[in-house]
């Protein structure tokens, strides 16, 4: 029998930092992580939070990053340390376990901290290896040539267009007033089991997130791989993303859709001569938890 502590909590939550500013708070109060201690990222759909901290936080040995953690029944506690971003409550099972070890909570912003200690009978996490030949967890790099974009902009249900100019410091196109999550830019997501490398595109409710690639070269054709992360694809309350591919101002054959499968969809726009201007429409009717990303690439020869 396992024990998900995730299980139950709301997914309409919103998120109220963004995943640098709770960077920072990690890395202010990275006294906390013992080496061997599980870091939990919570609420669980902040994989951003994730995938920016294994960036940029360098922790003690043998500490896991994560934004999930299931426990088998009668299993010991591991020890741990509770990174809690906004106003969204923690699991029970942990809230008790805190209660019982005394562990203080130490606020810093929007994000909250507790450590909770090893329950007895944890056995100590082995050492890590101090070579390695092999790396499973690096992201996938597609060979192909990749097809980058030149200009991004948002059309909201009502209308309403929002310019999201290139930021050099974050190294993304950032979405100017919008919510924290409405950035274009190189991303590593958990993606059908593996951390992948692809380009964040997170839709907006009823509008159009518009990336632009300018004039590009089509002579080989192009290949669009999108994705849902694993956790956004696991909840069953998410609603479809479309992508749909804009050639010549005109749209090149159905929307890409991903929803609840797991993995990489693709499409492929055959070849044709010269160049075309080539954008990409991301599309849904509720960007609840929609952590989706893209590849587009040119085919080899």
């Amino acid at each position: 029998m396992a024990l998900a502590v995730t299980v139950f909590l709301p997914w309409w939550g919103r998120d109220r930092a963004a995943a640098a500013e709770v960077v920072l708070a990690i890395e202010a109060h990275r006294a906390l992580v013992q080496p061997g201690d599980v870091v939990l990222i919570h609420p669980p759909w902040r994989d951003d939070v994730v995938t920016e901290a294994r960036r940029r936080v360098t922790l003690p040995r043998g500490a896991l990053l994560t934004e999930t953690f299931t426990r088998r029944h009668g299993d010991p506690w591991p020890a741990m340390v509770v990174v809690a971003e906004g106003v969204h409550p923690w699991p029970a099972s942990l809230e008790a376990r805190r209660v019982d070890s005394g562990a203080a909570i130490v606020v810093d912003g929007d994000v909250r901290f507790f450590r909770l200690p090893a329950a007895p009978g944890t056995r100590k996490p082995p050492e890590p290896p101090t070579t390695t030949t092999t790396t499973p967890t690096a992201p996938t790099i597609p060979t192909a040539p990749s097809v980058t974009p030149t200009a991004v902009h948002v059309r909201d249900a009502s209308g309403t267009r929002t310019e999201c100019p290139w930021d050099a410091r974050l190294r993304r196109h950032v979405c100017v007033g919008l919510a924290s999550w409405m950035t274009v830019g190189s991303d590593t997501l958990v993606i059908g089991g593996r951390r992948e490398a692809c380009t964040w595109s997170h839709p907006i409710s009823g509008g159009e997130l518009v990336v632009d690639f300018g004039l590009v070269d089509v002579a080989r054709g192009l290949r669009l791989q999108a994705a849902l992360s694993n956790a956004a694809a696991d909840n069953p309350d998410g609603a479809a993303v479309a992508y749909t591919l804009i050639v010549d101002d005109v749209a090149s054959g159905s929307p890409l859709v991903v929803h609840h499968r797991r993995g990489f969809e693709q499409a492929f726009l055959p070849p044709r001569p010269g160049q075309a201007t080539v954008r990409l429409v991301v599309t849904t009717t509720n960007d609840g938890q929609r952590h989706t990303c893209f590849r587009l690439t040119q085919e080899a020869r």
